[in-house]
């Protein structure tokens, strides 16, 4: 390369971390939603059951945000006490934060007693609408689930239909307990199972089962592509296992799955393993690690073909689409962003595409679970056949955010905050890249695969978390991520050192 065309190419590079950049802080009033302070004084001050001490606000929280069709729909979480009655009581509303001027009302609006249906009120200075929600509609098969009985009988067919192992199989009784729950949504049930002692033991079931369902039919995707992969032994390989499928009733929308143990994650496992330093704690990380990519090579090996094709071009679609939909309330984040698609778009053209392979397709530490020296794979909601880098690339920027990251705590919530001297995060930054690298070694063992495409997608996938910080307001975190993919594309080759 010429002296002019390599002067070119820095400058152009240049030009791709200064529009990165423009994503490197949040709006002060889009971060400010996020100041709980700050919304407990407004609430306390214009809702006149707070005010006048009728209710007493003890907390209040702005939850899980998200942007949709230009405004970010949000959960607002109360803790509250009454006068003379025991306990709190915790209220939530659905929120409406909405860009500066998009309001038309520029007055408080409160209607209706608070936290009975149908409240409603409008605070300008917060840009923010509230609302009791309507009552949540339960899934239709959560009340089966739920009920020992029908539960019992439920299970006890799905297993005699799951194998001819189980076909005599006869549950005495069963102990249902959600374990994650989203009304309307999606329910996980775990049950402790008791047969009949009048059957022999090898014709017992597994102790434990698991149920899920869902309002979509993620559950059917889960089942079909973990069944195949049980068929095709993967499930009992010697480097990682899936817990066994035992059945899906599409009317129903519940999956049924066998268990599998854990004692903690990959993602604990390595956190602790970075937090200690020492060579036995690093050496298990590297003999785990060593595991996990088997594992993963054997999965893309299985020749499994459900779940349906995820290429370039659909991650490419559904990142553009995010920063159009940023690009209507801050047009100047579509700027900031071109220079880097382009570049990554040319970079994709010239590197040869591999064959589409089985993938979990949204592998990451916490879903390895480990188990007295097992790993097993949970999570096959979006099993898809993908290139194999597409799983690396989501594994290894799953590992550089968490190691990149040290655990805080507020007043009992975990939550996290990066590495503030610049020479500690840059040293943890090459340990972390380093570990990244072990792994994709010990991959290239047991299978073949493009260090440039495992670049490129892992390039996409961190842009991914930086447009996921802004859609989903985490303030204190997006100035991390664009400083760590402004990094990775440094350390990756992807751009020139300027």
């Amino acid at each position: 390369m010429s002296d002019i065309s390599r002067f070119i190419h820095q400058e152009q590079d240049a030009g791709i971390s200064t529009g990165l950049q423009q994503f490197s802080e949040l709006p002060g009033w889009l971060a400010s939603a996020k100041d709980h302070d700050r919304t407990c004084k407004v609430l306390s001050r214009d809702v006149p059951e707070i005010a006048d001490g009728s209710v007493i606000l003890k907390k209040c929280r702005i939850g899980h945000m998200l942007l949709k069709d230009g405004v970010w729909q949000n959960l607002c979480i109360l803790k509250v006490s009454i006068p003379d009655e025991p306990g709190e009581r915790t209220i939530e509303f659905n929120g409406t934060l909405f860009p500066p001027g998009f309001l038309s009302i520029d007055q408080l609006v409160v209607e209706g007693v608070f936290g009975a249906e149908g409240w409603h009120a409008i605070f300008p200075e917060l840009n923010l609408e509230l609302r009791t929600p309507e009552p949540e509609t339960e899934l239709e098969s959560v009340g089966l689930l739920m009920d020992p009985e029908k539960s019992r009988e439920f299970l006890e067919r799905s297993l005699r239909g799951a194998s001819p192992v189980y076909r005599s199989v006869h549950i005495q009784s069963c102990k249902p307990e959600i374990i994650r729950y989203k009304p309307g949504n999606r329910c996980t049930i775990l049950y402790q199972l008791e047969y009949a002692p009048d059957i022999p033991v090898e014709s017992y079931g597994p102790a434990i089962v698991v149920a899920k369902t869902s309002l979509q039919e993620k559950g059917r995707n889960a089942y079909e592509s973990m069944k195949a992969l049980w068929d095709a032994s993967f499930g009992s390989s010697n480097s990682a296992r899936i817990a066994e499928p035992l059945a899906y009733d599409p009317d129903l929308r519940v999956f049924v799955q066998g268990p599998v143990w854990e004692e903690q994650t990959l993602a604990d496992l390595f956190l602790s393993a970075l937090d200690a330093g020492t060579p036995e704690a690093i050496g298990e990380l590297n003999e785990t690690m060593q595991k996990t990519a088997m594992g993963l090579a054997e999965l893309h090996r299985s020749g499994v073909k459900i779940g349906q094709a995820e290429t370039w071009e659909d991650e490419m679609a559904e990142v553009q689409a995010q920063v159009l939909q940023l690009s209507t309330v801050f047009p100047n984040l579509s700027s900031g962003a071109g220079p880097f698609l382009e570049r990554i778009s040319r970079l994709e053209a010239a590197a040869l595409r591999e064959p589409l392979v089985p993938s979990h397709g949204t592998f990451r530490p916490v879903q390895v679970l480990l188990n007295k020296g097992e790993i097993s794979f949970i999570d096959f909601d979006s099993f898809c056949q993908s290139e194999p880098a597409r799983d690396l690339a989501m594994f290894s920027s799953s590992i550089m955010i968490l190691g990149l990251t040290l655990p805080s705590f507020d007043k009992g919530k975990s939550s996290s905050q990066t590495i503030a001297d610049p020479a500690d995060w840059e040293a943890r930054f090459e340990q972390v890249s380093s570990i990244c690298e072990q792994f994709l070694e010990a991959y290239q063992q047991f299978q073949t695969v493009s260090r440039a495409r495992v670049a490129l997608w892992q390039a996409l996938d961190l842009f991914h978390y930086v447009l996921s910080g802004w859609m989903k307001v985490k303030a204190g975190e997006i100035s991390f991520l664009v400083k760590l993919l402004d990094r990775f594309l440094l350390a990756s080759h992807l751009i020139d050192a300027r």
